[in-house]
């Protein structure tokens, strides 16, 4: 089982914009959603293939890559490319990943692409555009709610001595946003938690205050993964979340004393992956 792997939301690249050379964007969907911590409200195609590039505006190193509450289906391929220019017939950078098989109610996978194993080189991963493509068709039209760039990684690595759940729970009827305003779904939406305990002394509790810190309590989103490298699909899932639960501070000087951390995963409206 691999370390938790964790962004803090300041090292999100933000910088750029986003086109959409294939394919179009619906009405009230725009390309703009893909950057908004919202990944209930996507940005949503009128087509079944598309390919959407980012100029990231200078050449920027790229670790991670995430792709949050997307339609893509069971065995489709979806690729990341990154290239010095916007052009893709042979780019510097190509990943292709399978969508794995949604779970029994449809819901997909988020997907990683971790930049950094495939081009080990800082270099060759340095690059000023990023594109993500379906080469084949979908078998509806394509939406992804989120997308998460970062050029850094962070990992609760030093004598972890927590353990990690992940219930999964049901919103038949609606589900709360950031804003605190709920909303209905036809199809209903599931919210998954994240709970773990940390032993106060060790530098992973220090690590994990300073998530807090930058995230300002409650208020911004980040990824979080409980094991990348897991052979089960679940636990490998990066998911977007929030800290719901914060932490007290240990007594000083007591090594033995436990603290509970509760993340809480963003609201995916209705998008299906399968």
């Amino acid at each position: 089982m691999s370390a938790p792997l964790y962004h803090r939301p300041s090292d999100r690249i933000t910088v750029g914009t986003w086109t959409i050379p294939t394919g179009t964007a619906r009405t009230g969907y725009p390309l703009t959603n893909l950057d908004n911590s919202d990944p209930s409200d996507p940005f949503w195609a009128n087509e079944t293939t598309i390919r959407i590039v980012k100029d990231l505006l200078t050449a920027l190193q790229v670790d991670h890559v995430y792709v949050f509450a997307h339609t893509f289906v069971n065995a489709s391929t979806f690729k990341l490319q990154m290239h010095t220019a916007d052009s893709w017939a042979t780019p510097d950078v190509s990943i292709t990943a399978t969508i794995p098989t949604a779970y029994e109610d449809g819901y997909s996978y988020h997907l990683h692409f971790d930049v950094a194993a495939a081009y080990p080189s800082a270099a060759n991963r340095t690059k000023r555009y990023l594109s993500l493509v379906n080469a084949v068709a979908n078998s509806v039209t394509c939406a992804i709610g989120e997308v998460w760039i970062v050029g850094s990684a962070r990992t609760l690595t030093r004598n972890v001595a927590f353990g990690f759940a992940q219930p999964r729970e049901r919103l038949t009827s609606g589900n709360v946003s950031k804003r605190g305003v709920s909303t209905v779904y036809d199809y209903g939406s599931i919210e998954r938690m994240i709970r773990g305990r940390i032993p106060a002394k060790l530098a992973d509790y220090t690590d994990i205050r300073a998530l807090e810190a930058d995230a300002k309590g409650a208020s911004l989103a980040f990824p979080f993964t409980i094991s990348p490298s897991h052979t089960t699909a679940r636990h490998a899932e990066p998911l977007l979340v929030r800290i719901t639960k914060t932490m007290s501070d240990a007594p000083q000087g007591v090594a033995s004393v436990f603290t509970d951390i509760e993340l809480s995963e963003l609201g995916r409206g209705e998008l299906l992956g399968a």
